[in-house]
């Protein structure tokens, strides 16, 4: 009977498993073709037409590249995996997006047997749900932008490092690079991983060696594209260099729009109190390979994002570590403050190192600071110049339970921020972050009284999960489908060509040739023989498109509305398509 009785419970735990699965694998195919859930930026939606500029082109034209825009110079790999989408689903919307939606089933099915490989079942599917409920996850799974892809062989070049079979994990790296080249600026954790694993006797130089004679395929592929193709390889350069200075400031990090994600936000909250029990513990000398791979994967990657150039989708692929330390956050509780605090006032260096990087990113005289959103830097701006006056409040014994009230309340910030810009609450965002900063100034002390158990721990996961579920459950039930709808009924004949804005997503469904074209910036010299027949012109003012007078005598067509806030109807995008009279 007791023998029964477990299969019966085995049996109803698989059934239930499958279905999670089933879910979260259908959360990425329905209705596929919508607009993007819970935008950040327009631009999510307007870039992911960029890359499949010379696979479209090759599907419906029978020619490769068609203008001087050539997206497959950054990304040959996914070019050809567009191409074969296209081939095999017909142009359009669900092809542009299938690729990255099965990617994204294969990172949850691959997350969950890694994290089950070093822990238990339990904590695997806690990472799962996390990873596959995050509406930021599932926002870009459900893009044709190329992350999510990026991210599945990122992690699988971990596992394999796990497994010790290094020249497969090189080439799961060099994978990920030929899918989008951005993936080399995660080499430094990935470098400094291999090198933690020759530190531990877990490999050996000429394994390493495996891994670096990986990645000579993906070399030679770039290297030939750039001799072969020269003019691609200048358009690129070109495109890619946005004149900007790289920065040395750590804070920025934190800044970024996915940090004002409050799912991301979470996560990155449930690993930060992972490393805080470590420390409170010294469990660092026993940490299996998922705990130090996922470690060094965040915190190394991290550290190295300010030579990069900040975009929100390098910090996306940091998304599986997180997920993975969070759900491993109940092995090192509880963490008692009073124990950690004691730890902390006998290794003050650890709160004066941060203090001194961010004291250098702001007022350091070698690397300048460009503040494109100002207002972003006034949490931590006013952080550290109270610092000292809380220090002598707090008498030294609650600063490392101030820093983690600051996490908790500014998650709750990044939640209202997240909601007021996405629902169309009127919210003055400078005031907000204020006013959230001086709650944290009068509840660090209740923070300080806070120990975390397993019983708060689990409480915290269910509300994330919970509020990940609210907003999935909102953004499908505000969902809109205007990018496919105008697309489908633009309104101009086949094989005409169009230029603008939106013009790779809005000539997807109706099978005409989008032509890259600007009409200033690094692009203004790129197409001048090409007279498109038609033009998108945004009605808010843009400078790096072009305007109707550009091309001489035109006609009014159409104005189209794009995005539609979910409860005040406007539309986030106006674009004018104009035909050109020739």
């Amino acid at each position: 009977m007791i023998l029964r009785g477990n299969l019966e419970e085995k049996k109803l735990f698989f059934i239930i498993v499958t279905i999670l699965f089933l879910s979260l694998f259908a959360l990425r195919f329905i209705s596929l073709e919508s607009d993007p859930l819970l935008l950040k930026r327009i631009g999510d939606a307007g870039d992911e037409g960029y890359w499949i500029h010379n696979a479209k082109n090759l599907a419906l034209f029978g020619q490769f590249s068609l203008d001087d825009w050539n997206p497959f110079i950054l990304s040959p790999l996914s070019t050809v995996l567009f191409f074969l989408s296209f081939k095999a689903f017909g142009v359009g919307f669900f092809a542009m997006r299938f690729v990255q939606a099965l990617f994204s089933c294969l990172i949850l099915l691959l997350m969950f047997f890694f994290v089950k490989k070093y822990s238990n079942i339990k904590t695997a599917l806690i990472s799962v749900v996390l990873a596959g409920t995050s509406i930021t996850f599932l926002a870009f799974n459900r893009l044709g932008l190329l992350e999510t892809g990026q991210l599945f062989f990122l992690l699988l070049l971990v596992y394999l490092i796990g497994e010790k079979k290094f020249f497969l994990s090189g080439l799961a790296f060099a994978i990920a690079v030929l899918l989008k080249v951005s993936a080399i600026l995660y080499l430094p954790a990935f470098g400094f991983l291999l090198l933690f694993e020759l530190f531990k006797g877990r490999a050996k130089i000429k394994q390493v060696f495996y891994f670096a004679a990986a990645l000579i395929p993906a070399a030679a592929i770039y290297a030939a594209i750039f001799a072969f193709f020269p003019s691609f390889a200048q358009s690129f350069f070109g495109v890619t260099n946005p004149g900007t200075t790289s920065l040395l400031n750590f804070f920025f990090i934190l800044t970024n729009p996915l940090f004002q994600r409050i799912d991301f936000y979470l996560l990155f909250l449930f690993s930060a109190l992972f490393l805080l029990g470590l420390f409170a513990k010294k469990r660092t000398r026993e940490l299996n390979f998922l705990e130090y791979s996922s470690i060094i994967w965040l915190v190394v990657g991290l550290a190295a994002m300010p030579f990069g150039d900040f975009s929100d989708r390098r910090f996306f692929v940091f998304l599986a570590p997180m997920a993975i330390l969070a759900a491993l956050l109940p092995t090192v509780l509880p963490i008692n403050f009073r124990d950690l605090i004691g730890k902390i006032q006998k290794h003050k260096f650890f709160l004066l190192l941060p203090l001194a990087i961010a004291l250098f990113s702001f007022f350091n005289p070698v690397f300048a600071v460009t503040l494109p959103d100002y207002y972003s830097f006034i949490l931590p701006i006013a952080f550290i110049v109270a610092l000292p006056v809380l220090w002598y409040l707090l008498r030294f014994n609650r600063v490392a339970a101030f820093l983690v009230g600051c996490l908790v309340l500014t998650t709750a910030f990044q939640a209202i921020f997240v909601l007021a810009g996405e629902f169309g609450a009127v919210i003055s965002k400078d005031i907000l972050k204020l006013a959230v900063f001086a709650g944290i100034i009068l509840l660090a002390i209740f923070y300080s009284r806070i120990n975390i158990t397993e019983n708060f721990f689990r409480r915290a996961i269910y509300a994330a999960i919970g509020i990940n579920i609210l907003l999935i459950i909102l953004s499908f039930a505000f969902m809109a489908n205007t990018l496919y709808l105008e697309s489908k009924n633009l309104g101009i004949p086949n094989n005409k060509t169009l230029a603008g804005a939106f013009s790779q997503e809005l000539s997807l469904e109706n099978k005409n040739l989008d032509l890259k074209i600007y009409c200033s910036g690094v692009e203004s010299n790129f197409n001048k023989e090409i007279k498109p027949d038609y033009i998108l012109v945004p009605i808010e003012s843009n400078s790096m498109y072009c305007d109707a007078n550009h091309f001489g005598k035109t006609r009014l067509v159409k104005e189209i509305g794009l995005f539609p806030n979910a409860f005040s109807g406007e539309y986030r995008a106006h674009l004018k398509l104009y035909e050109i009279i020739k």
